[in-house]
């Protein structure tokens, strides 16, 4: 409340300079316009007289040329008299007593808090990107598996053997090779002792 109250003073000593601002520039404003309208009013009049004396110039000779002398002077040889000493000042004004000063305002009550502000409308979702052209980094190698992969299928059972040789108790090398009609079903094969140094 005390804070408020600061605030309020604040605007009010703002308010009070702004209006005495106010009213000092009228003022001015008010005394820079009758000052140019005086001058203008003068001027005027300085150009009536002008022209005055020019008529009344012209009336005088028109009246000698007629062969009346006028008793007055010529209006253009009229010389203005002095001016003559300035009056005493007058007795000073009367000077009211100060009024009492106001009594202090009420103070303000607190208005009540403002209604809560509706919510915003929620936005559109944006457009899709593009799929980029450029491919991306490639990534880290993984760490090893320390779970062993599941075991592979079965394989296809193997045809018999093409050939293979043995040694006989003497010794001797021979080659078994698969005869010429072949069944892998019931695989037969032909046996030949090795000549030494030659491979059948």
């Amino acid at each position: 409340m005390v804070f408020r109250n600061t605030r309020i003073w604040q605007a009010a000593t703002a308010l009070v300079v702004i209006l005495a601002v106010t009213i000092l520039t009228s003022g001015a404003i008010y005394l820079g316009t009758v000052n140019n309208d005086l001058r203008h009013d003068l001027t005027l009049a300085r150009e009536d007289i002008r022209a005055s004396t020019v008529n009344a110039d012209s009336l005088y000779e028109q009246l000698i040329a007629s062969g009346i002398k006028p008793a007055a002077e010529k209006p253009a040889e009229v010389v203005a008299g002095d001016i003559g000493p300035s009056g005493d000042q007058g007795p000073r004004g009367f000077t009211g007593d100060t009024g009492a000063t106001g009594a202090d305002g009420i103070k303000g009550v607190d208005g009540l808090p403002g209604a809560a502000g509706l919510a915003g409308i929620s936005g559109t979702s944006g457009l899709n990107g593009e799929n980029s052209t450029i491919p991306g980094p490639a990534g880290a190698a993984g760490a090893d598996s320390a779970v062993p992969g599941p075991t592979g299928p079965t394989g296809a059972a193997g045809e018999p053997p093409w050939s293979w040789t043995y040694a006989d108790p003497a010794g001797r090398d021979y080659t078994c090779a698969r005869t010429t009609t072949f069944d892998p079903a019931a695989p037969t094969y032909e046996c030949a002792a090795q000549t030494k140094g030659v491979t059948p």
